[in-house]
């Protein structure tokens, strides 16, 4: 399974263009709603945020959400918005997607990626 992964893990490196964004934040207002959050029962990653915070963005710009189609010679834009998450575990690199991630709440982002690395 790991060998599998690791695979696609290249093959997506090497055939698909990649876009590298990076910023500096401040967590601070985070930690205290996953506080809160977590006093009431939820019990929620800054992971779980991250997820929910690139598919409205990706929702927002569709042309960020696209694949290069080499037959056509073009970008075409996805249908909707998926999201992979890279899980290290004790076992390996696990990697759940969140299917239509843009149409979910962050307790059931969690939950789903949660069950996909058999939590």
């Amino acid at each position: 399974m790991r060998q599998i992964i690791a695979k696609r893990l290249l093959e997506s490196k090497l055939t698909a263009p990649s876009l590298y964004v990076s910023a500096d934040v401040t967590l601070t207002a985070l930690d205290t709603l996953r506080a809160s959050l977590k006093a009431s029962g939820a019990k929620l990653s800054v992971n779980d945020f991250v997820v929910r915070a690139a598919a409205l963005a990706l929702r927002d710009v569709p042309e960020a959400n696209a694949f290069w189609d080499a037959a056509a010679g073009e970008a075409k834009q996805q249908a909707g918005v998926d999201v992979c998450v890279a899980v290290a575990t004790d076992g390996g690199l696990i990697t759940p997607i969140v299917k239509a991630a843009d149409g979910k709440g962050l307790a059931a982002i969690s939950a789903e990626v949660g069950a996909g690395v058999g939590s």
